[in-house]
């Protein structure tokens, strides 16, 4: 049976009640001892309360480590689990990031069918980071100053491509390189 936290605060709580309660009567009963008359009288009433003391701090600590079993085994995979989604997140981030910051220096090297698939990988490298940093916002921040400039940012490159698609696999790597740096250039001046 996996503990939900919500299930560990009732159980808790009901736990707590409980103890308090029983805890509550204990400490309300009174001493029904003979009237004091003498020191000896005295020791043995706060020997008494002493007593009751001792037991209420037993009942209290005792509460204590009962809630922390119960806690302690939920927390640390939950931590982990957190610490695995940001690990995965920034993954996630930087090469949707560097995917785009290189765009020019990938497209030069690839057919047209092969740079229409790269930039189709980083737009869903785009998706994933959004919903990562969305989610939790400590990952990272997405650099762009809108959401959508990423998209706008891989549907330039993705249409320069479109534009020359009769000539873009017989295009020198030099006019190619030229081509997709005029274009980054334009695009860091709107972005």
């Amino acid at each position: 049976m996996k503990l939900t936290n919500k299930k560990i605060l009732i159980y808790c709580s009901v736990f707590a009640l409980l103890l308090l309660g029983i805890a509550v009567i204990w400490m309300k009963t009174e001493i029904k001892a003979p009237p004091i008359n003498s020191m000896e009288d005295h020791q043995i009433i706060i020997n008494y309360l002493t007593l009751k003391f001792e037991v209420f701090k037993a009942i209290i600590i005792g509460y204590l480590v009962s809630v922390l079993g119960l806690i302690i085994p939920n927390i640390i995979p939950e931590a982990k689990y957190e610490f695995e989604r940001n690990k995965e997140g920034r993954i996630i981030y930087s090469k949707a990031k560097t995917g785009i910051d290189y765009l020019p220096y990938t497209l030069t090297d690839m057919d047209k069918h092969s740079a229409r698939e790269h930039i189709h990988n980083i737009h869903e490298l785009k998706h994933l980071a959004d919903i990562y940093i969305k989610d939790d916002a400590k990952i990272a921040v997405w650099p762009f100053k809108k959401p959508y400039d990423a998209y706008g940012i891989l549907m330039a490159y993705l249409k320069l491509i479109e534009d020359e698609k009769n000539s873009w696999d017989t295009l020198d790597i030099q006019v190619k390189r030229e081509k997709l740096f005029q274009l980054n250039s334009e695009i860091n001046g709107k972005f």
